[in-house]
């Protein structure tokens, strides 16, 4: 079952132990489901450059 609140704890804390390797780097979020959406919302609470999105079922 799906858990946003824990997820995104999760999300929270990796973020900041990754902090130092992250900075300025620009980011690819691979999936665009629910996962892929939260960690698009997280990263950009914390002002993070996403570059792309990548996804298994993109069409183009």
């Amino acid at each position: 079952m799906w858990d946003e609140k824990r997820h995104s704890l999760v999300l929270e804390t990796e973020l900041k132990k990754k902090e130092k390797v992250i900075r300025n780097r620009n980011i690819i979020v691979w999936g665009t489901g629910d996962g892929g959406e939260l960690v698009y919302k997280i990263l950009i609470k914390h002002k993070k450059n996403i570059n792309a999105f990548v996804d298994k079922k993109a069409k183009t």
